[in-house]
């Protein structure tokens, strides 16, 4: 009976930090089955600059109303403050003008280094044939190859 103080039950203390034997963990068996989610210990938290930065090109691309004309037209928020620069650099405002001139030499430069960066990218493929495969979708064994020489213009080459 579960009133008998000399039964096994009955003469284990339950209470604080002493669940009853029902309610105890199972030897061999996890406290937490479902586990940790993959991927999660190797997710850093987001630091502080990275809200920062997630906040501020948020608020740079948000749009806004302006007025120009006499009419108001919707824009980025990045694209207003950068007019406004040029237009105080037009009216002959030196620190505008150092400012603008600076952004638009910055800009020229790195279109002009992700041109080169295309271009050589285009120099190289245009030199090497590329070789495509061809895989079964039943069985996923090779059916053929097939190689298509200078997709660019180059030198045109036919499969012997």
């Amino acid at each position: 009976m579960d009133d008998d103080p000399d039964s096994e039950v009955n003469s284990v203390p339950t209470g604080y930090r002493n669940p009853p034997a029902g309610a105890r963990f199972r030897k061999g068996q996890s406290g937490n089955p479902a586990g940790r989610p993959k991927g999660s210990r190797n997710r850093p938290p987001p630091t502080q600059g990275e809200r920062l930065r997630s906040l501020m090109l948020e608020e740079a691309y948000r749009p806004i109303k302006v007025s120009e004309d006499g009419e108001e037209i919707t824009m980025p928020m990045a694209q207003a403050v950068f007019r406004s620069l040029a237009e105080a650099a037009a009216k002959g405002e030196a620190r505008a003008q150092a400012m603008f001139l600076k952004i638009v030499g910055t800009s020229e430069e790195e279109a002009a280094a992700i041109e080169q960066m295309l271009d050589d990218a285009r120099e190289e493929t245009a030199r090497a044939p590329i070789e495509i495969r061809i895989i079964d979708a039943v069985d996923g064994r090779p059916a053929g190859t097939s190689k298509a020489a200078y997709p660019y213009g180059g030198p045109q080459q036919k499969d012997k």
